[in-house]
């Protein structure tokens, strides 16, 4: 009798601290969502393009650790170069994720680096809404659709972005003027570090900033 008490004791102990450190751990989540995964700049509205229309958010101090979030409805026929995010690039400095010379709807996302340029692509689906997460870390650049991993260039050594100190975010279009891309965004989100997967999949499973 006095043993069956204590397994039993000891059952609801086990269970009241899975309880407690499952109690913790959504704590921990809902801080670290809160307050360390806000974004230093965003644009939520549906923002629609067309050849000409941009918008463009300044510079916003982003370094060598950086992502973006954005959901994207991608037309067909673009022009070579048309860029969905640009800041400021050149052949030999900043970033873009912009349209391929020549691949209709294939993405770059390209860093210029004091030791070259360094991509990663990835091709988008016209005609429906896609969730897109571009990720840039010390050693790495990697493109997220829908929450899945779609590409991912790695380098030894890591690489760092090159700045000139005139860099500032336009959304549809090239920094220095033209290249606009027709298609539309909603929710663009900066962040000042690599976004960790499963943050990424959180936000590709938030369907309000897709419009109706």
């Amino acid at each position: 009798m006095f043993e069956k008490q204590s397994n039993d004791q000891w059952g609801i102990i086990k269970k009241i601290g899975v309880m407690i450190a499952v109690l913790i751990g959504t704590i921990c989540v809902t801080i670290w969502l809160v307050v360390v995964s806000l974004p230093i700049a965003s644009v939520l509205p549906l923002q629609k393009f067309s050849i000409d229309n941009s918008l463009v958010l300044g510079n916003l101090g982003l370094k060598q650790e950086f992502s973006f979030s954005l959901w994207v409805f991608a037309v067909e026929n673009n022009s070579d170069w048309s860029a969905i995010l640009d800041y400021r690039h050149s052949a030999t400095k900043s970033f873009a994720f912009h349209q391929k010379e020549g691949e209709n709807n294939l993405f770059a996302f390209g860093v210029h680096a004091a030791n070259g340029v360094h991509g990663t692509y990835v091709h988008l689906t016209p005609n429906r809404w896609q969730h897109v997460a571009l990720v840039k870390s010390r050693s790495r650049l990697a493109i997220y659709v829908d929450g899945i991993k779609a590409s991912e260039k790695s380098f030894d050594g890591g690489f760092d972005v090159a700045y000139a100190g005139d860099e500032m975010l336009t959304i549809n279009g090239w920094g220095y003027g033209g290249r606009r891309w027709l298609g539309s965004v909603s929710c663009v989100r900066v962040f000042d570090y690599p976004l960790p997967h499963f943050f990424i999949k959180l936000l590709a499973r938030d369907r309000g900033c897709i419009p109706h």
